[in-house]
């Protein structure tokens, strides 16, 4: 189901203190999210790097260190490498599009009560990259079925699982959420 993702440990993944006081919303999470969650970090990541989705998408639309206290917590037995250069870096994150980051704040402001706020806003920002993939949104977030993306919406987005009506084609249903032509600047998947 998710495979390796070599390229974090390679490009993305230096050794980190991942006790980092200067984000300590970050610091929260102390366990592993489920494997659900794993599998659509793991697949957007590596849709990512195999040009499936934008570059920027490497980033998840965070800071370097917020990656790297992400996947220390989510992948802890990759091996750590050199950090990219921080304006490298920084460059990369700029070119996340306006439509990310409103799909990350509906996906956030829709959040189901009970599940760890990293682990939540973590998924949220796999499904706002995957959103911006070519194929089905469970395809972009490297799932193998609609099934486990519906449990991923169900479980940590209950109240726009709810307002879909199980009607899939989410991609089409999140960009009308955010009250936009349905396939305005996402991917031809729109399911």
């Amino acid at each position: 189901m998710t495979g390796n993702i070599p390229f974090v440990a390679a490009v993305l993944l230096p050794t980190v203190d991942l006790a980092d006081p200067a984000d300590p919303a970050a610091a929260t999470a102390t366990l592993k999210p489920e494997p659900l969650v794993l599998a659509a970090l793991a697949g957007v990541l590596r849709s990512a790097q195999e040009g499936e989705l934008p570059l920027f998408v490497r980033t998840l639309g965070m800071s370097q260190s917020a990656l790297l206290r992400m996947a220390g917590c989510c992948f802890p037995a990759l091996d750590y490498h050199e950090p990219i250069p921080e304006r490298k870096y920084a460059a990369l994150l700029a070119c996340a599009p306006p439509e990310f980051h409103k799909l990350h704040a509906l996906l956030m402001a829709q959040r189901g009560a009970g599940a760890d706020p990293c682990h939540v806003d973590w998924l949220a920002r796999a499904l706002a990259a995957a959103c911006l993939g070519q194929r089905f949104l469970w395809q972009d977030l490297g799932l193998t079925g609609r099934e486990e993306l519906e449990a991923l919406l169900r479980g940590y987005f209950g109240p726009l699982h709810v307002r879909n009506g199980g009607r899939g084609q989410w991609k089409q249903f999140l960009m009308q959420e955010l009250g936009a032509a349905p396939a305005a600047r996402l991917g031809a998947g729109l399911v």
